[in-house]
């Protein structure tokens, strides 16, 4: 097999005053944001740092298969308080974790936690 090689422009913005890496981009050769093996888009709060956004995209289109494509954060602790599964630019239920499913759906059911 041949090697596959793939071309990824990433674009860094700065807050002037502090410095802090604000946003980052990753685009593919079409200038769509692209990113196979992470969020093709970030953004970091300009006085923390924290960051503050992540967007997964394929070829422009939020779309991640092993988490939520779309995640916000508070800034000052970097907390999730949003996130939102999407495959191929369309919104989708996120999967039932093990630990949520009942006895009734599960025979081999996690213990409850807390």
């Amino acid at each position: 097999m041949g090697v596959r090689s793939e071309v990824y422009q990433v674009t860094i913005e700065r807050d002037p005053a502090t410095g802090v890496v604000v946003r980052e981009t990753w685009a593919n050769e079409e200038q769509l944001p692209h990113r196979p093996d992470g969020p093709a888009q970030i953004n970091r709060d300009s006085k923390t740092g924290v960051i503050t956004s992540e967007a997964w995209l394929q070829n422009g289109h939020l779309d991640r298969l092993d988490g939520p494509a779309q995640i916000l954060r508070n800034a000052k602790t970097g907390s999730i308080y949003y996130s939102a599964w999407y495959r191929r630019g369309r919104k989708i239920q996120a999967p039932k974790s093990p630990r949520t499913r009942s006895k009734a759906t599960s025979k081999n059911a996690l213990p409850r936690l807390g």
